[in-house]
C-alpha cells in the first residue's frame, strides 16, 4: 500500500473517533465573480471568530484579482471595527494586513482577534478610474473537539 492511502486510512480512523482531533470550520467571507469598486470608494465585509473557539488557529485564505480598469490595480487592508471607521474618515490606521496597489493577492493570514474584522477591498487612491474585482476568500478555523 502506498504511503499515501496508509496516511488517508490513518488520518480517516483518526477524524472518525472524534477524540482529541482538529476539526476545520470554514465561513465563506467574500465570493463573487465579479463587482466593481468605484473611484475614491472602497467596499468593506465584515466577519468574525465563531463562539465556542476558545483558542481559534484561524487563517484568512483566498485570492482577489483585478480584471478591469486602468492597470487593475487596488488595495486589500484587513481592520479591526475602529480602525475601519478611521480609514473611512481619513485618519490614521493599523491595519493586520496591508497590500497596497496590487493587481492580484494571495490571501494566507493568521486571525489572531476575536474582535469582528473587516476586509477592505479599496479603491481610494483613484481620482477617475472604476476597479472590477474578482475573488474568494474564506476563513478557515480549526479548534480541538
Amino acid at each position: 500500500m502506498k504511503y499515501s492511502k496508509v496516511l488517508a486510512l490513518v488520518t480517516s480512523i483518526v477524524l472518525s473517533s472524534g477524540c482529541g482531533v482538529f476539526r476545520p470550520f470554514v465561513i465563506p467571507v467574500f465570493d463573487e465573480s465579479a463587482f466593481v469598486v468605484q473611484a475614491r470608494q472602497a467596499r468593506s465585509v465584515k466577519f468574525a471568530v465563531p463562539d465556542g473557539f476558545v483558542r481559534p488557529e484561524c487563517r484568512l485564505r483566498g485570492r482577489l484579482v483585478g480584471v478591469e480598469g486602468r492597470n487593475r490595480d487596488f488595495d486589500v487592508l484587513l481592520l479591526n471595527n475602529p480602525d475601519w471607521r478611521n480609514f473611512q474618515y481619513g485618519r490614521p490606521i493599523a491595519p493586520f494586513y496591508e497590500e497596497r496597489r496590487t493587481s492580484a493577492v494571495n490571501l494566507d493570514v493568521l486571525i489572531t482577534e476575536r474582535d469582528t474584522l473587516n476586509l477592505v477591498i479599496s479603491n481610494m487612491f483613484s481620482l477617475f478610474t472604476d476597479k472590477t474585482i474578482r475573488g474568494n476568500v474564506v476563513m478557515r478555523c480549526t479548534h480541538l473537539h
